[in-house]
Protein backbone atom coordinates (compact mmCIF):
# COMPACT_ATOMS: atom_id res chain seq x y z
CA UNK A 1 0.00 0.00 0.00
CA UNK A 2 1.44 3.43 -0.93
CA UNK A 3 2.17 5.85 1.91
CA UNK A 4 -0.63 8.26 2.78
CA UNK A 5 0.02 11.89 1.85
CA UNK A 6 0.63 14.19 4.81
CA UNK A 7 -1.46 17.00 3.33
CA UNK A 8 -5.09 16.74 2.16
CA UNK A 9 -5.46 15.97 -1.53
CA UNK A 10 -8.35 16.00 -4.00
CA UNK A 11 -9.79 12.71 -5.16
CA UNK A 12 -11.13 11.82 -8.59
CA UNK A 13 -13.47 8.84 -8.96
CA UNK A 14 -16.35 7.57 -11.06
CA UNK A 15 -19.77 8.82 -9.99
CA UNK A 16 -22.50 6.19 -9.61
CA UNK A 17 -25.34 6.60 -12.09
CA UNK A 18 -28.56 8.17 -10.80
CA UNK A 19 -31.57 8.52 -13.10
CA UNK A 20 -32.60 11.95 -11.78
CA UNK A 21 -29.41 13.76 -12.75
CA UNK A 22 -26.11 15.08 -11.52
CA UNK A 23 -27.43 16.37 -8.19
CA UNK A 24 -28.71 12.91 -7.33
CA UNK A 25 -25.39 11.37 -8.39
CA UNK A 26 -23.71 13.77 -5.96
CA UNK A 27 -26.01 12.77 -3.09
CA UNK A 28 -25.43 9.10 -3.82
CA UNK A 29 -21.64 9.30 -4.23
CA UNK A 30 -20.68 11.95 -1.67
CA UNK A 31 -23.15 12.22 1.21
CA UNK A 32 -22.57 15.02 3.70
CA UNK A 33 -20.37 14.29 6.72
CA UNK A 34 -21.49 15.11 10.26
CA UNK A 35 -21.23 18.86 10.78
CA UNK A 36 -20.88 19.56 7.06
CA UNK A 37 -23.21 22.27 5.75
CA UNK A 38 -24.05 23.06 2.13
CA UNK A 39 -23.21 26.68 1.35
CA UNK A 40 -23.96 26.56 -2.39
CA UNK A 41 -25.00 24.00 -4.99
CA UNK A 42 -25.79 24.59 -8.65
CA UNK A 43 -25.59 23.29 -12.21
CA UNK A 44 -22.96 24.98 -14.38
CA UNK A 45 -20.53 24.42 -17.24
CA UNK A 46 -16.95 23.34 -16.78
CA UNK A 47 -14.12 23.20 -19.27
CA UNK A 48 -12.44 19.82 -19.44
CA UNK A 49 -10.21 20.67 -22.37
CA UNK A 50 -9.27 23.63 -24.49
CA UNK A 51 -12.61 23.70 -26.35
CA UNK A 52 -14.67 21.08 -24.54
CA UNK A 53 -17.46 22.29 -22.25
CA UNK A 54 -19.39 19.83 -20.13
CA UNK A 55 -22.37 20.12 -17.80
CA UNK A 56 -21.39 19.72 -14.18
CA UNK A 57 -22.89 20.04 -10.73
CA UNK A 58 -21.03 21.89 -7.97
CA UNK A 59 -21.58 21.61 -4.24
CA UNK A 60 -19.68 23.93 -1.91
CA UNK A 61 -19.67 23.03 1.78
CA UNK A 62 -17.80 24.36 4.79
CA UNK A 63 -15.26 21.52 4.28
CA UNK A 64 -14.88 20.88 0.54
CA UNK A 65 -15.83 21.51 -3.07
CA UNK A 66 -17.36 18.59 -4.94
CA UNK A 67 -17.99 18.41 -8.69
CA UNK A 68 -19.85 15.85 -10.76
CA UNK A 69 -18.78 16.27 -14.39
CA UNK A 70 -21.10 14.74 -17.00
CA UNK A 71 -19.85 12.69 -19.95
CA UNK A 72 -22.15 11.42 -22.69
CA UNK A 73 -20.41 8.14 -23.53
CA UNK A 74 -18.58 7.21 -20.33
CA UNK A 75 -19.31 7.34 -16.61
CA UNK A 76 -19.56 10.73 -14.97
CA UNK A 77 -16.56 11.87 -12.94
CA UNK A 78 -16.65 12.92 -9.28
CA UNK A 79 -14.00 15.36 -8.07
CA UNK A 80 -13.82 16.11 -4.32
CA UNK A 81 -11.48 18.93 -3.25
CA UNK A 82 -10.94 19.42 0.49
CA UNK A 83 -10.52 23.08 1.41
CA UNK A 84 -6.88 22.51 2.42
CA UNK A 85 -6.10 21.03 -1.03
CA UNK A 86 -7.24 24.13 -2.94
CA UNK A 87 -4.10 25.96 -4.09
CA UNK A 88 -5.30 28.82 -6.28
CA UNK A 89 -8.45 30.48 -7.58
CA UNK A 90 -7.95 32.69 -10.65
CA UNK A 91 -10.21 34.57 -13.04
CA UNK A 92 -9.79 33.85 -16.78
CA UNK A 93 -12.16 36.06 -18.74
CA UNK A 94 -15.62 34.80 -17.84
CA UNK A 95 -14.27 31.58 -16.31
CA UNK A 96 -12.85 30.66 -12.91
CA UNK A 97 -9.90 28.27 -12.71
CA UNK A 98 -9.45 26.24 -9.54
CA UNK A 99 -6.03 24.68 -9.08
CA UNK A 100 -5.80 21.93 -6.47
CA UNK A 101 -3.39 19.33 -5.08
CA UNK A 102 -3.84 15.64 -5.92
CA UNK A 103 -1.86 12.56 -4.91
CA UNK A 104 -0.06 12.74 -8.30
CA UNK A 105 0.59 16.52 -8.30
CA UNK A 106 -1.42 19.62 -9.14
CA UNK A 107 -4.51 19.61 -11.33
CA UNK A 108 -7.19 22.17 -12.23
CA UNK A 109 -10.78 22.58 -13.30
CA UNK A 110 -12.26 25.61 -15.02
CA UNK A 111 -15.87 26.62 -14.33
Amino acid sequence: MPPQPSRPVATRTTAPYAFWGLGEEMKKAMPLDDGENVELSDHLQCATGWLTRRPCFLRVTNCRLVFVVHYAFKPDRLIAIPSDALLEVSLLGGWIRLRYRTARGDDSITI
